[in-house]
């Protein structure tokens, strides 16, 4: 990480899946990079992976989301607008 600050906290998520949407940029990018600093397993969605305003592409990204075992935290970032 570029100019990581230490975190003095006695924090881990060593063994923890997150789940990040929005992870490509910007907010969800660093929340993806902080995960992975405390030792999560990160998966990092972006609309490249999947455009979740598109009912077809939800589908499947929920099917997806059904092969993987476990996810301990779900960071819901993604922005879709529906216009």
């Amino acid at each position: 990480m570029k100019n990581k600050k230490k975190i003095d906290y006695n924090l881990s998520f060593k063994g923890k899946s997150v789940l990040v949407t929005g992870a490509s940029r910007g907010i969800g990018f660093k929340i993806s990079e902080d995960f992975k600093y405390l030792g999560a397993k990160v998966i990092g969605l972006s609309s490249k992976d999947y455009d979740l305003s598109s009912d077809n592409e939800l589908k499947k990204f929920i099917n997806y989301i059904k092969k993987i075992k476990k996810i301990d935290i779900l960071v819901n970032n993604a922005g879709v607008n529906f216009s």
